[in-house]
């Protein structure tokens, strides 16, 4: 396994949903870098998959999002292949 690669999967994943909430209250990167106190750049760098992200930043955009992160959901290797591989 290609423990980067998985990575840059799992930060996409946890970063999705904060994608999703940007887009919703018309966010841009720069507005997130203005609200969460992150450099534009670095916000850039995280979303595009080119740095990983820390706890601290997660915790940055979550209170500059208003909103709270839960536990996440976990599937078997075989069940997410099933669901987002196999239709």
């Amino acid at each position: 396994m290609d423990l980067d690669y998985e990575a840059l999967m799992i930060q996409a994943r946890l970063l999705s949903p904060y994608l999703t909430v940007m887009e919703d209250k018309g966010f841009d990167n720069t507005e997130l870098s203005k609200r969460s106190g992150i450099e534009e750049y670095r916000i850039k760098l995280i979303f595009s998959g080119n740095a990983f992200i820390t706890m601290e930043e997660i915790a940055m955009i979550q209170e500059a999002l208003e909103v709270i992160a839960q536990p996440p959901f976990l599937l078997t290797k075989e069940a997410h292949k099933k669901q987002h591989y196999e239709g």
